[in-house]
């Protein structure tokens, strides 16, 4: 679900999967991208997705931002327990975030 107040401004759904929505927020001459993220709780069922979101933010014109859960850690020290080393996954979703310049 992505929900706003009708005063936001013009808001386009440019691209959506079961994993994300992308819209396109426009008032006045101002334009914005917003990605609402909810990954899934397995990496086998977010394989692809980095590079989906990569793409996104590759083909916008205008400013991005991208929030929500990505069910994946960056850092060790985000979780407690586990293996000691970060997952394929993890690598690849930081990879995402530094390939896209994102901050």
């Amino acid at each position: 679900w992505l929900l706003w107040k009708s005063d936001v401004g013009d808001v386009e759904i440019v691209k959506h999967s079961d994993q994300f929505i992308h819209a396109r927020i426009s008032k006045g001459v101002d334009t914005l991208n917003l990605v609402a993220v909810y990954a899934a709780p397995t990496a086998t069922r977010r394989s692809g997705l980095w590079e989906q979101l990569k793409e996104v933010v590759q083909l916008a014109s205008e400013p991005v931002v991208i929030g929500g859960d990505f069910n994946t850690i960056l850092r060790l020290d985000e979780r407690m327990g586990g293996s000691g080393r970060l997952s394929q996954d993890s690598l690849e979703f930081g990879s995402w975030i530094n390939a896209s310049s994102l901050i």
